[in-house]
């Protein structure tokens, strides 16, 4: 939930902390400080939204003072064009991002020790970044500087040997260390930091707003500063005036200023307010006072935000002003700018505007295709992990059109029949399309939305509309013939181990579309409940996967941990912990087949909350299976659907026992007895011979 991940400054001498940036959805541990001063770091992606508008790829930032890199759950994720965002340095792609460093102290040549190195858990990927000035921020260069397969990478360091040491592991993926050292014929003393350029320290100067009252001249430095044209100076003097009192600084936006610098101190004035709705009228009719149409692209958008701010959570400002603004943003609407577009959509919507649907609607169907370069590029790097990447980019969805069938989601007025039609056909089409975990579900929950406001007669009209598509196709579950038993690990892998490859992929599929398929996926078919098992034998061995399969509690990852409810009047729950909600109710979800039933409780009706030793997976599913039957299941999750069928070396080599001896062991010590006594006897008589021939010589 907002505001993400966050950084805080802390002063070791008081405990005084503040908060420097926010937005970030996983938050490394350990920034990089650059010699300038600088901060970067790796932000991490939501693989599970691939495929969606709102997917955020892995993404080089800069921990700037007042930073809001824009992370909101769910699909409330800011895209990057709106300015009341921090501009992140690059995206980096798919990935988990884990350790990070500088090449600082490496016996590198100098471009490689001034170089960023982002280690990459999934892909077994290390990208080098080169940072290079880019106004009063940075730019990246990123390139990979190692790679490989089975390699998770979990941190690095520079060693005092000059190289740079490596480790991996983690999920019971094996652990290594390795060391990359440089070797040739370049110098690899240590290198020399470029001073902060000018536009970066002027950048520095505006962020001292952000912590403190400033003089009459800083504040007009701040107002000034609004109009800069690089986007990070605007965004550093903006916060600083939303820091200081409102009242030191409105009445100056009466004084003529650029259209740039008048629309972010509009935006301004609305983000520092909380209920005053007489500055959202002056800032409205302030906003009305410009011409959308001669604002370049940057301020046409940020004027376009400005709106959207000065209605959010204010729904008497809406009514009040509803018939101005819709005459105001209808003639907009549409324009030929995709991004200008949505956040129209968005507020015509919103106020209701007439034929805002038909208009929506025929964006949605135009919408172009979405540009899946970098993850082509990332699932050919490490094809392991890239099953998913690489099913969407052969059957890739309709990205662009879902941020506007998603405007269109609860919208109860303006619908014909034809319209409605429209919508759920775009939903059912949109179902034939692969993407991450959670892209059915968003497709779900809008669909339930725009349910919600259908009458009776329209809901029969698309009745066939909300059959999935490709429903049919998938194996159809069916039940274990058994005998079964309680499998344990120990009893299952001698008789699983080098049989996997001999295994009935067709009965597999079976199982596990009749005991797994409502929680787990494979390839794009399946629940999201539980982790995608497109590929498990990538990551596991049969051994570890037995363990996952038949003793689920033996390691709960914290990713789908379930919790231990008390309440006061003594019952007890166990579910998904969903955390505090905005009115202060604890929120969980008991079912996690039907996610949208949230629980709520007040927190004086609950007595604890406690993390449950217990997997949500329960342990009793293959206990109906007989031996062949857990291979089968086995064998088609190993092999990702069936699609993989080279499993020879994961499913090991078979146990297999030594021929039996030819005597038993009884036979074998009473003939070793024997050749011992005979030996004795040769002995004797080959003695008793030389006597007697001495004796006749004699």
């Amino acid at each position: 939930m907002a505001p993400g991940g966050y950084v805080l400054e802390v002063d070791p001498s008081n405990g005084a902390a503040g908060m420097v940036a926010a937005g970030l959805r996983t938050q490394h541990l350990r920034p990089r400080r650059r010699a300038d001063g600088e901060d970067p770091d790796p932000d991490s992606d939501m693989e599970w939204d691939l495929g969606s508008p709102w997917y955020r790829p892995t993404r080089l930032v800069e921990l700037t003072s007042g930073a809001d890199f824009g992370w909101r759950s769910g699909s409330g994720k800011f895209p990057v064009w709106r300015e009341d965002m921090a501009l992140p340095v690059a995206d980096v792609g798919p990935g988990s991002p884990t350790g990070v460093l500088f090449g600082t102290g490496a016996a590198f040549p100098p471009d490689d020790q001034r170089a960023l190195y982002l280690l990459d858990w999934t892909f077994g990927t290390i990208h080098r970044a080169r940072l290079r000035s880019d106004g009063a921020g940075h730019a990246a260069q990123l390139e990979p500087f190692m790679t490989g397969r089975a390699l998770p990478l979990t941190d690095a360091v520079i060693g005092s040997d000059g190289a740079m040491y490596l480790t991996t592991g983690g999920r019971r993926t094996s652990s290594h260390l390795l060391r990359v050292r440089y070797v040739g014929d370049g110098a690899t003393e240590p290198a020399t930091w470029p001073e902060p350029s000018d536009a970066a320290r002027r950048r520095t100067e505006l962020e001292r707003a952000h912590v403190a009252e400033v003089s009459d001249a800083e504040l007009d430095a701040l107002l000034a500063a609004l109009g800069d044209d690089d986007r990070r100076t605007r965004y550093a003097a903006r916060v600083g005036l939303e820091h200081q009192e409102l009242e030191r600084w409105l009445p100056k936006l009466e004084v003529p200023g650029g259209p740039r610098s008048r629309v972010q101190a509009w935006l301004a004035a609305l983000r520092a307010t909380s209920r005053d709705d007489s500055v959202v009228d002056t800032a409205l009719a302030g906003l009305g006072s410009l011409d959308p149409r001669s604002l370049d692209r940057a301020d046409r958008l940020v004027w376009l935000r400005a709106h959207q701010w000065a209605l959010i959570g204010r729904p008497e400002v809406t009514v009040r002003w509803r018939d101005r603004l819709v005459a105001r943003l209808d003639p907009l609407y549409p324009s030929a700018d995709p991004a200008a577009d949505v956040e129209l959509a968005i507020l015509l919507v919103h106020l209701g505007a007439p034929r805002v649907v038909e208009r929506t609607l025929d964006l949605a169907e135009s919408a172009p295709p979405p540009d899946l370069h970098g993850l082509t590029e990332h699932a050919a790097r490490n094809p392991q992990y890239g099953d998913t990447i690489a099913a969407l980019v052969a059957n890739p969805p309709p990205t662009e059109g879902m941020r506007f069938v998603f405007a269109l989601r609860d919208v109860e007025e303006g619908w014909s029949l034809a319209t409605r039609e429209r919508w759920f056909r775009w939903v059912h089409e949109a179902r034939r399309a692969n993407g991450g975990v959670s892209f059915g579900g968003y497709l779900d929950r809008a669909e339930a939305q725009a349910l919600a406001t259908c009458d009776a007669e329209t809901r029969l009209a698309i009745q066939p509309l909300l059959v999935r598509p490709g429903a049919g196709s998938a194996a159809t579950g069916r039940a274990p013939r058994g005998p079964g038993r309680a499998w344990t690990v120990d009893e299952a892998e001698p008789l699983l181990t080098g049989r996997i490859t001999g295994a009935d992929f067709v009965r597999g599929a079976e199982l596990f579309a009749f005991a797994c398929s409502n929680c787990h996926r494979i390839g794009g078919s399946g629940g999201s409940v539980g982790p995608d098992l497109t590929s498990a034998a990538t990551k596991f061995t049969l051994h570890d996967l037995l363990v996952a399969v038949l003793d689920p509690d033996a390691n709960v990852s914290d990713q789908y941990r379930l919790h231990e409810f008390r309440f006061a009047d003594g019952s007890r729950r166990i579910a998904r912990d969903l955390g505090v909600a905005a009115d202060g109710q604890h929120e969980y979800v008991e079912n996690l087949l039907d996610p949208g039933a949230v629980g709520r409780v007040a927190p004086g009706d609950l007595v604890s909350v406690e993390p449950s030793p217990r997997s949500p997976m329960p342990a009793q599913l293959t206990h109906a299976m007989n031996a062949g039957e857990l291979r089968d299941l086995v064998a088609h999750v190993a092999s990702a659907g069936g699609s993989r069928r080279d499993l020879g070396a994961w499913q090991g080599v078979a146990v297999t026992r030594p021929d039996p001896p030819i005597l038993s062991g009884l036979a074998l010590r009473l003939l070793g007895g024997a050749v011992a006594v005979l030996a004795v006897l040769v002995v004797v008589l080959v003695a008793a011979s030389r006597r007697f021939e001495r004796s006749v010589r004699a």
